[in-house]
């Protein structure tokens, strides 16, 4: 009986620990799923409003007990972080790198002439 115990403790410490670092490791996610997103999109005040649109829907997503709750500071917070770093993480690393670059040429594949539609 206490093994179970103990493995609900630890189970329950990395939910609250997850729950925690969520925003700054889906800061690291959004880049790629952005890019994709916004492979239609020309005007960069566009993509702006699909990467905060897409940034809102993930602290949403992962602060939805403290949006119950009613508590804003925490929702605020969650978004500040995943919009900052996400952008961050694309300026920095993603916009120049390999990864990129070999995403871009799968959508192109996929899909060679968007617009056609």
């Amino acid at each position: 009986m206490e093994i179970v115990t103990q493995i609900i403790r630890t189970a329950g410490a990395l939910i609250a620990l997850a729950a925690t670092y969520a925003p700054m490791a889906i800061g690291f996610i959004l880049p790629p799923v952005v890019e994709w997103l916004n492979r239609d999109v020309h005007s960069d005040k566009e993509k702006w409003i699909v990467t905060f649109l897409v940034c809102t829907l993930a602290a949403t997503l992962t602060k939805w007990s403290t949006l119950l709750s009613t508590d804003p500071g925490e929702f605020m917070k969650s978004l500040s972080i995943i919009f900052l770093e996400s952008q961050g993480v694309y300026k920095l690393y993603f916009k120049d790198s390999k990864a990129r670059t070999t995403l871009i040429s799968f959508m192109n594949k996929i899909d060679p002439d968007p617009t056609a539609k």
